[in-house]
């Protein structure tokens, strides 16, 4: 099949964060089965690295990294225009190079434009929210005003829709009122490979000067208020284990202002600069390593309609605390693979505590992590995927 995936962000602009590295994964899997791929993205994170608005071949796929215009880097830096794409695209759509259009995300510049495209030449379109659905947080009036002029009828109009778990077919379906058939579950995958190697220990701990006896808890991820970063600090202020330290690996979100000076706020009134080390956002062997100087993972969610970070985690063998928020969270407490809390400051130190105390319960959650992670390839998700993309070609519902 020749498939079109369109996504504001793609590897190697991994500090995008879930979609970027999904994305990639989904269409490196596809590319090997012999499906001729491309992929429509911007240059974010990625100016002077990769050559703009020209085709090139990333690991078997045709991906065009278009300019991210000037102009709107001012005007409005999250909001990702390019405005080369429009005219490369019609001329590929005029051609019948697509069989099938797979969005990932939906509220940005790409998504309009390109779905067009696909009704005035008749090729179905899949969409993949990828946990962006819910309008809380940051521009809630300009998610409702995108959603009244276009979101809703990108959705309607796609042939079938992708949810990462429950949580996000339930809102799918509360939000946009689209019928259950037209959804298909399908939860990412986790590259098993990547963690195989895994740097020293001692890698990060030396670099950022943590004590090698000293208990480390990590978080990684991109830094917003969904993600529950403060929550997680005001925990850590209420640990009775005062010597163990917080590793912050990941980048603020550029949407989000305010949110970096309220965190280093928090941290400085609760007196916690000596025991939280902010690493900034991490890649390749330094994302490895930052998983490999942990005791423990905590990912203390807002929102989070599946948790990707979650399964890396239980792949580098860490134990994991996470939020009744998180839409994996029924099959972690069910595999008993996670520890799982209330959205709550004080039951998530406690089960901070506990965890750092019991090194029994460390090992069990390990075990039953790992066995976890193994169900969720990449090669099961695109199975599941290939299923979705002959039922949408099939509909033409357009």
């Amino acid at each position: 099949m020749n498939t079109l995936h369109v996504t504001p962000g793609f590897y190697p602009a991994v500090v995008y964060g879930g979609p970027a590295r999904s994305t990639y994964e989904v269409a490196v899997e596809q590319a090997r089965r012999g499906h001729n791929i491309t992929v429509f993205t911007s240059n974010l994170y990625l100016e002077d690295k990769v050559e703009a608005n020209q085709p090139q071949d990333v690991d078997g796929i045709t991906t065009f990294y278009f300019d991210y215009s000037r102009f709107w880097r001012k005007l409005e830096p999250h909001f990702v225009v390019v405005p080369k794409m429009k005219t490369i695209a019609k001329k590929m759509f005029r051609a019948g190079l697509f069989d099938l259009v797979h969005f990932h995300e939906m509220r940005n510049y790409f998504t309009p434009v390109i779905s067009k495209l696909c009704r005035q030449y008749k090729v179905p379109y899949v969409v993949t929210p990828h946990g962006t659905l819910y309008p809380r947080g940051v521009s809630v009036f300009k998610k409702k005003l995108f959603d009244a002029l276009y979101g809703k009828r990108i959705l309607e109009n796609a042939a079938m829709v992708i949810a990462l778990a429950e949580m996000e077919k339930r809102e799918l379906q509360q939000m946009f009122s689209l019928p259950p058939e037209k959804i298909k579950i399908v939860p990412n995958g986790v590259n098993l490979e990547q963690f195989r190697g895994m740097p020293p220990r001692g890698m990060l701990r030396k670099k950022f000067g943590i004590k090698s006896n000293a208990k480390v808890v990590l978080f990684l991820s991109r830094i917003n208020k969904m993600k529950g970063l403060d929550l997680l600090i005001k925990a850590f202020a209420l640990l009775r284990q005062r010597s163990a330290v917080l590793v912050v690996a990941g980048n603020f979100e550029g949407s989000e202002k305010r949110y970096p000076d309220e965190i280093k706020k928090l941290v400085s009134i609760l007196g916690l600069q000596n025991r939280i080390i902010f690493t900034g956002p991490v890649s390749g062997k330094d994302r490895l390593a930052a998983y490999g100087a942990a005791d423990i993972f905590v990912l203390p969610s807002r929102y989070e309609p599946f948790g990707l970070v979650l399964l890396e985690a239980m792949a580098c063998s860490l134990p994991v605390i996470t939020t009744e928020k998180c839409g994996i969270a029924p099959v972690l407490e069910s595999e008993k693979a996670a520890v799982v809390v209330p959205f709550d400051e004080k039951q998530l130190a406690l089960a901070i505590d506990k965890l750092l105390a019991d090194g029994s319960t460390r090992e069990k959650l390990v075990e039953n992590g790992k066995k976890l992670a193994e169900q969720f390839s990449w090669k099961k998700n695109v199975d599941a995927m290939e299923g979705v993309y002959e039922r949408a070609h099939s509909a033409k519902n357009l």
